[in-house]
């Protein structure tokens, strides 16, 4: 029978190919996504794997334990335990088998574990319980306690950093939710019906126009544009190109004004006016070196800021310069940003693991100070915290002053789609001459100003954060 070779030769290629079209399939499958693949919370090999896993212990500063895995006395684990309740349930997250991994609990879920994904599929099935490493976070939990109990019923968020480390001390956002996974399952249907959004973590992830506080930003770019020495004629409102009026708090006239003096009682009028001969160009620069609309990295994910790619509006450049309009940002970045003042400056890239340890205690890992951003001159930051010095001294943000303490701060009060519920913010760091902490607190839909509401919880955390 005569063989016909060439059919064969076709017929080989095609299945080598299919082959080689498998293998190198599977290897991006494995190699590209294999956190997407094993922390699919349907992925029921990664929870059978993870039977045999003493999930690593996550600590806070001073060896408190938030998180914990303990061996049962069947060769298994016990249920992750939360010790500390709902206090880190937007910062170590949860662990449940029926939706998944959030928080530190996601994002560090391979040293968690002691492995890497592609080894927790390969090694399957585990022969006997093997312990993960251990996370060191920078948060101190008394501080962070302290944030949450200053919060109360408020919702918002309250963000605590070191300004030339960039470490976070405490992160709050409420409202919460229970993170130990039998009690995250039970209500969850409740959990993700109720309209305040639980599961958002505020501090993080919660987009909100900033009000006054962006003038820090504004006033930084007016220096370095040479405008700081402009008087201006105050009448206590400034009329948009559109006809619209924005008026400054209680439409309080102030006459002739320098920007010093504006920027301490947050007089719109001189901002809206700043905005205008700074133009588009000027508050679209100062924004982007800031971070604006730019991914920041961070032990976990951090909402971008926004301010519109489309080109703005006569109305929208005013409005952009007191914070109102179409920006948002998160109450993370704002404190990113007014720690950028307080280091003269740099941005420090934000950090909230300080550690990974191993089993046997012996460090694996270890987060250093990194620069992150250069937004503004060493001479506009002196300036910008001069100004904020004065805010609290003598204009809107004296509710931040602490008896001893120089404190140098800026408040907001950002209207929003809900009348008559604007957001207050309050933004500032201490010591003002050599800054250790910077804080920033949003109370959400409060009602209230930034500085009748914001300033006085940020002066106490600052007072707390220094031992005082």
């Amino acid at each position: 029978m005569k063989v016909n070779n060439k059919r064969i030769v076709h017929v080989l290629i095609f299945v080598c190919g299919l082959f080689l079209f498998l293998l190198g399939y599977l290897m991006y499958f494995y190699v590209s996504t294999p956190n997407s693949m094993v922390l699919n919370p349907y992925n029921r090999r990664q929870w059978e794997y993870e039977k045999h896993i003493k999930r690593g212990t996550i600590y806070d500063a001073n060896g408190i334990v938030l998180a914990e895995t303990t061996a049962d006395d069947d060769g298994g684990v016990s249920p992750r335990k939360y010790p500390q309740g709902n206090l880190y349930s937007h910062v170590v997250g949860f662990n449940s088998q029926l939706h998944g991994k959030a928080g530190l609990e996601s994002e560090f879920n391979d040293p968690l574990i002691g492995n890497d994904p592609l080894r927790a599929i390969l090694s399957f099935p585990l022969s006997e319980t093997k312990d993960g490493n251990n996370l060191f976070l920078s948060i101190d939990n008394e501080l962070q306690r302290y944030c949450y109990n200053q919060l109360g019923s408020d919702k918002g968020a309250i963000v605590v950093l070191e300004p030339a480390t960039g470490r976070v001390l405490a992160l709050v956002s409420k409202p919460d939710f229970p993170p130990a996974a039998s009690d995250l399952e039970k209500q969850w249907g409740d959990i993700t019906k109720r309209e305040d959004s639980p599961l958002i973590p505020r501090a993080t992830r919660g987009l909100y126009p900033p009000g006054s506080i962006w003038k820090i930003l504004t006033v930084a770019a007016a220096y370095e544009a040479g405008l700081t020495g402009e008087v201006f004629d105050d009448e206590g409102y400034f009329v948009l190109k559109n006809g619209t009026v924005v008026e400054n708090h209680h439409g309080t006239k102030y006459g002739s004004i320098g920007v010093s003096r504006g920027f301490a009682v947050s007089s719109n009028f001189v901002f809206c006016s700043l905005g205008q001969m700074l133009g588009e160009r000027g508050l679209r620069g100062v924004a982007s070196r800031f971070g604006v609309g730019q991914g920041i990295p961070f032990d976990v994910p951090i909402e971008r800021s926004k301010l519109p790619a489309a080109r703005m509006s006569d109305s929208d450049i005013a409005l952009t310069a007191i914070g109102q309009g179409k920006l948002l940002i998160t109450p993370m970045h704002a404190a990113l940003m007014v720690a950028a003042v307080a280091n003269g400056g740099v941005m420090m890239k934000p950090t909230l693991v300080d550690k990974i340890t191993n089993p046997a205690g012996y460090i694996i890992s270890e987060t250093r100070p990194q620069e992150l951003m250069y937004p503004i001159s060493k001479d506009a930051a002196e300036y910008v915290k001069d100004l904020m010095v004065l805010s609290v001294r003598e204009g809107t943000s004296a509710g931040a002053a602490v008896s001893g303490l120089q404190v140098a701060g800026k408040t907001g009060t950002a209207e929003n789609e809900q009348p008559g519920k604007d957001h207050a913010w309050f933004v500032g760091f201490a010591p003002a001459d050599e800054p250790r902490v910077a804080v920033c607190v949003l109370l959400e839909y409060s009602g209230g100003t930034g500085g009748g509401k914001a300033a006085p919880i940020a002066g106490r955390v600052m007072r707390r954060t220094m031992g005082m």
